[in-house]
């Protein structure tokens, strides 16, 4: 009725007064808002909220709009609002360095990951969050550091408890005067890739006992759990979240959203 429409043209201004020059300019901005969020089953009002944050990140009023279907995919798959789902996706983007036209394949992978483990969305963008920065920097992509943290949720390691896991194990990793490192090294392990490293503690038996407690005993549990998974569980997770085109809108489908 009444109320709603003006509520939504409300939420609309402040989306414009979020937004750059872009979004005074864009003919049929409002109608757009409003489709996108009936396909999943969302309030144009609500639809907004989501394109407000979007906005306020510095997106265009065309990149929004480019991400707003996995914003509100995300948001109804995981019952949150489109308001916190874009937070995620923005924060997750940022953490990997990857621009905002990559939203679609993040909200994709991050939705697969859910799907192939016990997890959340927003429980891997939480362990995201934690460990992002040092896989980038370890030269990991998306979609094998979301199989890392795929794997410790397997194994009852969960969100930001996840993301410390894994971040610590690659910091060690990739120090060279870090003692994991150096046992690594007396072990003949050279390669500081991730799976690599896992390949040669396994092949290693009884005589990688000491390079894994060099790796500290906060980090055991979740250093346990991805050598019990091996390399062969960390490629086949990356090989899955490789091939997540569309995860987002299937769950979000699935919510019977």
């Amino acid at each position: 009725g009444m109320d709603g429409a003006a509520e939504f043209e409300a939420q609309m201004d402040r989306v414009v007064a979020k937004g750059d020059a872009t979004y005074q300019s864009f003919a049929g901005l409002e109608t757009q808002i409003r489709q996108t969020g009936a396909q999943f089953g969302i309030s144009g009002t609500e639809a907004a909220q989501g394109m407000e944050s979007l906005a306020a990140a510095g997106l265009s009023a065309a990149d929004a709009l480019g991400a707003l279907p996995s914003v509100l995919a995300l948001a109804s798959s995981e019952q949150i609002s489109a308001d916190a789902a874009a937070q995620k996706l923005i924060d997750s983007l940022s953490i990997m360095g990857l621009g905002f036209d990559q939203a679609g394949r993040m909200a994709d992978v991050l939705a697969k990951g859910a799907n192939i483990t016990t997890s959340s969305t927003s429980q891997l963008a939480e362990a995201l969050s934690e460990a992002g920065g040092t896989a980038k920097a370890a030269g990991m992509d998306l979609e094998s550091t979301v199989a890392a943290l795929d794997l410790l949720h397997k194994n009852g390691i969960k969100g930001s408890e996840a993301g410390t896991a894994l971040k610590n194990i690659l910091t060690a990793l990739i120090d060279p005067s870090s003692k994991a490192s150096q046992a690594l090294s007396a072990l003949g392990i050279d390669s500081r890739d991730l799976g690599s490293a896992l390949a040669g503690l396994q092949a290693k038996g009884a005589s990688a006992q000491t390079a894994i407690l060099a790796f500290g005993t906060e980090v055991g549990p979740g250093l346990r759990a991805l050598l019990g998974e091996g390399k062969a569980g960390l490629l086949d997770y990356t090989a899955q979240l490789k091939n997540s085109e569309c995860a987002a809108s299937a769950a979000a489908a699935q919510m019977g959203g």
